[in-house]
C-alpha cells in the first residue's frame, strides 16, 4: 500500500542487514569483509546511539568484544553507505 516497500521497507531492510551483520558477529570473524549499503545506510545514522546503548547493556547476545567502549562506532566505520538518499540535508548528518 503506498508503495511503501519501496519508500521504507527498502531502508528498515538495509538497517536489519546492518544491526545483523554487527551483532550477529559476521564483521568480527571477517576482518576482511568490504560492503557498501544502499540508501545511506537506512535508519543506521539515526539509531546508532540506540544501538551503541544496546551494545553496551547486560544482554546475552552481545558479544564481549562488541560491549567494550566504542566497539559499535567502529565496525559502523567499516562500513561503506551510498548518498541515495533524496535529500541533501540528511546528507549532512
Amino acid at each position: 500500500r503506498f508503495e511503501l516497500d519501496v519508500v521504507v521497507g527498502f531502508n528498515l531492510e538495509s538497517t536489519l542487514a546492518i544491526c545483523t551483520l554487527i551483532f550477529g558477529g559476521v564483521l568480527a570473524r571477517h576482518p576482511n569483509l568490504d560492503l557498501c549499503f544502499p540508501s545511506g545506510g537506512g535508519a543506521i545514522p539515526f539509531v546508532s546511539g540506540r544501538l551503541a546503548a544496546a551494545a553496551a547493556a547486560p544482554r546475552p547476545w552481545v558479544s564481549d568484544e562488541l560491549r567494550s567502549r566504542g566497539a559499535l562506532e567502529r565496525a559502523l566505520r567499516r562500513l561503506w553507505f551510498d548518498t541515495h538518499v533524496h535529500d541533501d540535508g540528511a546528507l549532512q548528518l
